[in-house]
């Protein structure tokens, strides 16, 4: 069973929440799994600044890569992990556990 690590930015308020797995892979790739932030606080740079705070904190961890997957269409989302060094990969349909397909893209950044 895989370690499992927390990451934690304490704040006063919750302004929303990041989900990171495979803090302890072998190959030094991270998954950013989750960026969700409050409405009151999107659009305003708390989510850049709050992912590249976590990307600072991956790399003094020895976290080489950072990989995410998010919706072809969120186009917004794209936008602020491209302002975090993310680039686009990969163009893909994934079938969710519903069976639904869903278009999604891959991107990754390195921290090296």
């Amino acid at each position: 069973m895989e370690k499992r690590e927390s990451l934690y930015f304490p704040k006063e308020d919750t302004m929303g929440w990041l989900g990171v797995n495979g803090l302890s892979a072998d190959d030094h790739s991270a998954y950013l799994k989750m960026a969700a932030f409050l409405p009151e606080y999107q659009g305003r740079g708390f989510g850049t600044e709050s992912i590249r705070k976590l990307m600072e904190e991956l790399k003094h961890r020895g976290i080489r890569k950072v990989i995410l997957y998010t919706d072809r269409d969120n186009l917004i989302a794209q936008f602020c992990y491209r302002k975090c060094g993310f680039r686009l990969m990969d163009s893909l349909t994934e079938i969710m556990s519903n069976g639904k397909e869903v278009p999604r893209v891959k991107m990754e950044t390195c921290l090296e």
